[in-house]
């Protein structure tokens, strides 16, 4: 594999930038698939005023760097963040992060506007707190939901389905996925859940799996994932985000590359960071990044990915390569990862087969219009 850097990220005139904050481990569900350990049970709340200060050491280089810069989501995760047994206290200190938070950008970041987004598995039945809460924080709630290895009742999941419903067309925004092997059969094959979320009117936001110790029994072939885009397409998921851009690009209105971790960073047990394999994973950086660890830096380590899973994959030489969304790279240059026929070069080809899904599509964007 050669050694040098291929251009991948664009940074002109980008307006939007993400700022993920874990706020601890402590979760009421076991997931098969999850990159947390899961050992550290404790809830600090004095970390929690912590994170704005760490927020404005850091962004600031990123405010200044990209004067194009509109938006900032902040975007809080656990663990859970709002299962049933946390106690009052916890919601009270969000309220202080998100007064606290929303003071520092008008103060020190004022040409950014702040949008909040609170993830969560949708396991509490005490609804109302939480509905406050987002609404205080003028946000957005996202959910995340798979069917296999992740509730550990048939309760827990249709908990689950039921908090989605109460927060649908109102602040739900996004259901998130993780493509499992065991989470794609079951999608094709017995739960339509997917279709009923969509047809709530949420986004399906799709996430490659990032190796955990789990591995070898969850990682898909390309065979597999492009079987769960084409039951996707098939079933005109419209709203599913790695989708949704390639069916833009068909009518003329390209919204550029689904993942753009240039403008992404997250801040783990208090520590900032743009590097997802740090992140994302319990496994060694050595599994994913090979012979370019010794390399890699904060700095760097979005542009050595992106140019290790262009060659691993092949891209440059696709037809598709100036429009393809392009997988998740920490997921696809984790040494596990095989090589197969690309999942998207076959979702191309395979609309290209069906004209009538693409004027589907053009139908509906024409009737409400770019998102």
């Amino acid at each position: 594999m050669a050694d040098s850097i291929i251009p991948f990220y664009d940074i002109e005139g980008n307006e939007e930038y993400e700022i993920a904050c874990m706020m601890f481990e402590n979760c009421n569900l076991n997931c098969k698939f999850c990159f947390e350990t899961h050992r550290n049970k404790k809830i600090d709340l004095n970390y929690f005023k912590e994170i704005p200060f760490i927020i404005e050491e850091n962004f600031k280089k990123e405010y200044d760097r990209y004067p194009s810069l509109k938006r900032v989501y902040i975007m809080m995760w656990g663990g859970e963040l709002f299962y049933d047994a946390l106690s009052d206290d916890v919601f009270a200190a969000y309220y202080d992060f998100v007064t606290t938070t929303r003071n520092l950008f008008e103060l020190k970041f004022p040409r950014v506007e702040i949008l909040f987004s609170w993830l969560t598995n949708g396991v509490f039945t005490k609804r109302k707190r939480v509905e406050d809460l987002v609404r205080f924080s003028k946000g957005i709630i996202n959910f995340s939901y798979d069917p296999i290895n992740r509730f550990s009742t048939e309760k827990q999941k249709q908990t689950m389905i039921e908090t989605a419903k109460y927060f649908a067309h109102n602040m739900g925004s996004k259901i998130s996925i993780v493509l499992t092997k065991d989470n794609i059969k079951e999608f094709i094959n017995n739960d339509n859940q997917l279709v009923n979320f969509h047809n709530m009117g949420y986004i399906i936001d799709v996430n490659y799996y990032i190796a955990n110790i789990n591995w070898k029994d969850l990682i898909p072939t390309d065979d597999e994932i492009y079987e769960f885009l084409k039951w996707s397409v098939d079933n005109r998921l419209f709203r599913m985000k790695v989708l949704e851009r390639i069916f833009h690009y068909y009518v003329g209105h390209y919204l550029g590359r689904y993942c753009n971790c240039k403008f992404c960073s997250q801040i783990t047990y208090g520590e900032w960071s743009t590097d997802c394999a740090k992140c994302s994973s319990a496994l060694p950086a050595k599994m994913f990044y090979q012979h370019n660890i010794d390399r890699i830096t904060e700095e760097n380590s979005n542009e050595i990915k992106a140019s290790m899973g262009l060659m691993k994959r092949g891209c440059l030489t696709c037809k598709y390569f100036n429009r393809c969304q392009m997988p998740c790279w920490i997921s696809f240059i984790f040494e596990g990862t095989k090589v197969g026929e690309c999942h998207y070069k076959r979702i191309y080809e395979y609309l290209d087969q069906h004209k009538e899904i693409i004027e589907e599509f053009r139908s509906e964007y024409e009737r409400s219009g770019p998102k």
